[in-house]
């Protein structure tokens, strides 16, 4: 047998732990996508009542990814949807009255993982290969990283599944969170080659890893990964024993590649700064999840409290930690080696912190970080502990390697099969598979407003459809959406809905909380429609609405039949839709200490469609009847069905009669055995109802909405004053009327609209949506400065019939943009002079 020759060897050794690194994250996702699975969390999202009318079903794992599905995913979606169109995504209109999409590095559309989503015309193999793309991008940076500092591919394999696969990585790993710590390990990589060598060809490379870091989306998770750097700078220059020279010169090199990095990322760090310059961030208090000595148990036995929570699970596997001590004790046996000594302060260093072991009176003075939850910072510690687990392993595989090579590798392949089952029980519990068809399902009522809205029109969906912001995603606009708010904007916005936030940034609410009775404070937000549950699923009162009854008492007296002989199926012809959930059935006569049992069946044709749970037995002075409930409402469409009357028990002493009625309708016919009735059974139709929502516009007090209900248990309320794009008032002042009917939108599209104004009076053409830095008005040509309707939305003055524009024209980006252009511009002039800076810094070194 010919061996392989040496380069195939080299080839092989080096791509082998990158194909393990590819198994690894495909075995620790589970899912297939090539049978309909996919990586997001809707299975919480079928749950909820918007969405129980499709049918799906799935089991829950993902109870606490609501932002995913409120925030990270509608914004990815209507950027991937440009981007197939052609288009850049640099506003997105359906979100807080409009936002900035592609610049803004909070909505992570320039990272490798929405690159991924966006490439696949399938979206559940896009979200699929999207969750894939991150763990080869940490686990192949950590992989690196860790042998860079070893040696050792085992050990590192090893310590890469441990990080990548660590607490916090697990909890966020659907959230930006990690689409910017994946980069941490790429920074710290580049940085240690710096250190190492000296070699100024590292420096773009470091430079390009700190900008995707940045343009990751969570900005304190970016400097958590600068914190690491500093640590290891610290860590090298103090005990890696080389002159305070080669120090700063190579220290110097690591700067210049972070300074190159905000040179490239200046544009986005500047839309990112004036965002957050608008808002009153005073309220952001950072505190810590982790309170007490007992919760490090965590990092031992993660469940221990039960299910998973984000901010309480820090764990990486049992091997780091069993080799931690062993790691204290060969960091002093070594008198502070710097690899050793920098492992020991990300751990030493940041638990204080991240458990809140100093007042957090203290931590909050603490630049950019001391705002957020600071527990966050077990992403530090993991780092810091796998690190650690990876210099105790390849130390102890130089020595025992040496006598048994084969047996010490065996133990390193074991111990790490043992980590990854270890970490996956975890993974798998925060990050399981759903169905491809749970990925924001079509449902009837989404579908009638998608059909029917137009441009700025709004929508307000309430808690049956999770938390404000989740329907953006099919394209509907929601002024409430999850993300910070202007303080002019909240106080609006509570004018709408009394009370609707339950977070500084998010807020979810019932129907009975919106502000029916002035439908002209709405139509001021432009909101057309309101998606309502029904309350009754979240504790509100119960009421009914009797939907239809079978009776015509005119035709004739009633007469009894016997429930206990054949077969009794009453037969209806419908000739429009009908909504009910229970059902009351009039009896003749009841024998009150019967043992039967009633239960109604609904058929269509053949087929059966539901059944009532048994029938409760109603007496009162007037009347006898059974009352019926069906297990969810029920929606029936024009066409034939059958309701059957079954009787379950026996009784020899049992008597049940039920009221029948003269018919001489073609629609209504009783079957009893093989033989039509000319009567009818006495049969009233109810419905369940959203009580305030039925109190309040169904009874037609305001007869400024209209109401349908497209399918069981959802309420879609219509406010009928807006009926175009933007509306004209007389003053700023006071109440006027939205005039919709007063402007024709003549074109559209994200960042540019027109508008014709055909009235003759003066006053201002209001545009319902957030006013924005980048945004200008024009009337008739001539750019006009807007006034600002009710402290947030552009009001144009107008004087008779007018052009109005508004356009998005952000000018006043051009210097960060030219900086970010230059700042790459130097990187790639780096790259290329790479050669000659190390000549010049070897002979400028030599000189001195």
């Amino acid at each position: 047998m010919n061996r392989p020759s040496w380069p195939l060897s080299l080839l092989a050794q080096r791509s082998a732990p990158l194909l393990a690194l590819v198994l690894i994250a495909v075995v620790m996702l589970g899912a297939n996508p090539l049978v309909g699975e996919t990586i997001a969390p809707f299975d919480f999202l079928v749950q909820f009542p918007g969405w129980k009318n499709t049918g799906i079903e799935s089991p829950v794992k993902h109870r606490k990814h609501s932002d995913v599905l409120d925030a990270k995913l509608p914004s990815w979606r209507y950027a991937r949807e440009k981007l197939r169109q052609g288009e850049l995504p640099l506003w997105n209109p359906h979100v807080l009255g409009g936002n900035p999409l592609l610049l803004l590095v909070t909505r992570s559309i320039l990272t490798p993982a929405f690159a991924a989503y966006a490439l696949f015309s399938n979206e559940a193999v896009g979200l699929y290969t999207s969750a894939l793309v991150n763990l080869l991008i940490v686990s192949i940076g950590s992989y690196l990283l860790f042998a860079s500092l070893t040696g050792n591919r085992l050990a590192a394999l090893l310590g890469a599944v441990a990080f990548s696969y660590s607490g916090f990585n697990t909890s966020w790993f659907l959230w930006h969170h990690v689409n910017t710590s994946i980069w941490i390990p790429w920074v710290l990589f580049f940085a240690v080659r710096i250190a190492q060598t000296g070699d100024a060809k590292h420096v773009p490379w470091l430079a390009i890893a700190s900008t995707l870091m940045i343009l990751g989306g969570f900005p304190t998770v970016a400097v958590y990964g600068y914190i690491a750097l500093l640590l290891l700078f610290l860590s090298w220059s103090l005990f890696s024993r080389n002159t305070y020279r080669v120090v700063i010169l190579r220290g110097a090199l690591g700067v210049a590649g972070i300074l190159l990095s905000l040179m490239m990322a200046m544009l986005f760090l500047y839309c990112l700064d004036e965002s957050l310059g608008r808002l009153d961030l005073s309220y952001r208090r950072g505190g810590s999840a982790f309170r007490k000595a007992q919760d490090l148990l965590l990092y031992v036995q993660p469940f221990r409290e039960g299910p998973l929570t984000l901010g309480r699970t820090g764990y990486v596997g049992l091997i780091p930690l069993i080799l931690f001590l062993p790691a204290l004790w060969l960091t002093l046996r070594r008198r502070l080696e710097w690899r050793y000594a920098w492992g020991v302060s990300l751990v030493l260093l940041i638990a204080p912190l991240a458990f809140a072991w100093i007042p957090m009176d203290y931590i909050r003075q603490i630049p950019l970080i001391g705002t957020s939850m600071i527990n966050r910072l077990i992403l530090i510690i993991g780092l810091g502990l796998s690190l650690l687990s990876v210099l105790v392993l390849s130390t102890a595989y130089q020595r025992i390697g040496k006598k048994a090579p084969g047996w010490a590798t065996m133990v390193l392949l074991l111990l790490l099969a043992v980590q990854v089952v270890d970490q996956r029980r975890v993974f798998q519990s925060l990050v399981g598979h759903v169905k491809a068809d749970t990925v924001y399902p079509a449902t009837a009522t989404i579908d009638y407003v998608r059909g029917r809205i137009e441009p700025l029109q709004n929508v307000i969906a309430d808690r049956g459809y999770i938390v404000s912001g989740v329907v953006s995603a099919y394209g509907l606009s929601e002024w409430y959406a999850h993300g910070f708010h202007t303080p002019a904007e909240k106080r609006l916005l509570e004018g709408a809905i009394t009370r609707p936030f339950i977070t500084p940034t998010a807020s979810a609410f019932l129907c009975s909380q919106v502000n029916f009775a002035n439908p002209l404070f709405l139509a001021y937000l432009g909101v057309r429609y309101v998606l309502c549950s029904d309350e009754t699923i979240h504790g509100g009162k119960v009421e009914q609405k009797h939907v239809f009854d079978t009776i015509d008492l005119s035709q004739g007296e009633s007469s009894g039949l016997s429930l206990t002989g054949e077969r009794v199926v009453q037969l209806v012809e419908l000739q429009q839709h009908v909504s009910f959930d229970e059902l009351e059935l009039r009896l003749e006569s009841v024998n009150v200490d019967n043992r039967l049992g009633v239960r109604l069946k609904l058929w269509m044709g053949t087929e059966l469609l539901t059944e009532t749970a048994p029938c409760s037995l109603q007496l009162d002075s007037v009347e006898a009847y059974f009352r019926c409930r069906f297990p969810s409402q029920i929606l029936l469409d024009k066409g034939s069905y059958e309701l059957e009357v079954l009787v379950e028990g026996e009784s020899a002493s049992a008597s049940l009669s039920a009221v029948v009625y003269p018919s001489n309708s073609p629609l209504l016919q009783l079957q009893v055995g093989n033989r039509l009735s000319e009567r009818v059974l006495g049969l009233r139709g109810y419905r369940r109802t959203n009580a305030y929502i039925y109190r309040k516009v169904l009874s037609g007090d305001n007869d400024s909405y209209i109401v349908r209900e497209l399918e069981p248990g959802v309420v879609l309320v219509e406010n009928r004053l807006v009926n175009g794009s933007a509306y004209f008032i007389s003053s700023l002042s006071g109440i006027s009327d939205a005039q919709y009917d007063q402007l024709r939108l003549k074109s559209y599209s994200d960042t540019s609209m027109q508008f014709e104004y055909i009235g003759d009076e003066s006053g201002w053409v209001v545009i319902p949506v957030r006013m924005y830095p980048g945004w200008s008005c024009l009337v008739n040509g001539k750019k006009v400065e807007p006034a600002l309707f009710n402290g947030v939305m552009p009001a144009v003055p107008v004087r008779g019939n007018s052009r109005v524009g508004f356009i998005y024209s952000p000018t006043h980006y051009a210097v960060p943009a030219a900086v970010s252009i230059l700042g790459v511009l130097l990187g790639l002039l780096l790259s290329f002079k790479a050669q000659s800076i190390n000549r010049w810094l070897t002979d400028h070194y030599k000189t001195n």
